[in-house]
């Protein structure tokens, strides 16, 4: 089973386990997530390959809540490739995310709900993605 470990060595700066869902598909699998200092990976459970995401080929990445994210490459004339991650570890992911993808990542109104039930925006609070799935002091 895969675990949050860094493997700064082979390129590897997180990897965890999620359940994956590819936009054009409504069912479910489970896998592995992997940030790589060149791009992102992901993985079915059984290790194979699903898609690699090469860093200046990732289009968007939306932070929907602190344990889900969305990351779509688009193309002019064929369909986009997106996929949807969820998992409990994601928090430690998200930080990566907006430091290796920080003009391509955009955090969703959604994503702050669960943080916090004022209605003052994340930008009033100074917030940071850090603070994602904390409630405010």
């Amino acid at each position: 089973m895969a675990s949050s470990k860094a493997f700064g060595k082979e390129g590897i700066v997180i990897r965890i386990p999620a359940v994956i869902s590819q936009r054009t598909e409504s069912r479910v699998k489970l896998g592995k997530f992997t940030v790589l200092v060149s791009g992102l990976e992901i993985h079915d459970s059984d290790s194979l390959l699903m898609h690699r995401f090469e860093r200046e080929h990732v289009d968007d990445i939306k932070v929907h809540t602190p344990y889900e994210v969305s990351i779509c490459q688009r193309f002019i004339g064929k369909p986009d490739i997106a996929y949807r991650l969820i998992s409990a570890k994601m928090p430690e992911v998200i930080p990566v995310l907006e430091v290796q993808f920080s003009k391509k990542i955009e955090l969703l109104e959604n994503a702050w709900m669960f943080g916090s039930t004022a209605t003052a925006s994340p930008a009033e609070k100074g917030f940071s993605v850090w603070l994602a799935g904390q409630s405010p002091l």
